[in-house]
């Protein structure tokens, strides 16, 4: 099944997101591929979400490699389509129509 763009954006900030919470720190590599996106789409993909604002990116030299930081615009992003996904998950209710 195909993702959809805003799909995609969602996934790159919640991997970010996820990394952050759990090492401290975003690498691009390490994001991209928990992202399952070619590294040259990704690249694309984060330039987009850098220039709107919703990611940081810098240099981390322990690390050698370039970390990702979400900005609060980019949190706040991630919290309204995490909302907005919710509304098109299948309903599990027993109610019949």
């Amino acid at each position: 099944m195909k993702r959809e763009t805003w799909d995609i954006y969602a996934d790159i900030l919640a991997a970010i997101d996820q990394h952050q919470k759990k090492n401290g720190v975003a690498l691009l590599t390490r994001v991209q591929c928990s992202s399952f996106i070619p590294y040259d789409r990704f690249k694309m993909k984060v330039d987009k979400l850098r220039l709107a604002g919703l990611v940081e990116a810098s240099e981390c030299a322990e690390r050698r490699g370039t970390s990702l930081t979400l900005t609060e615009k980019g949190r706040a992003f991630l919290r309204l389509w995490k909302q907005i996904a919710s509304l098109f998950a299948p309903d599990t209710g027993t109610r019949r129509h």
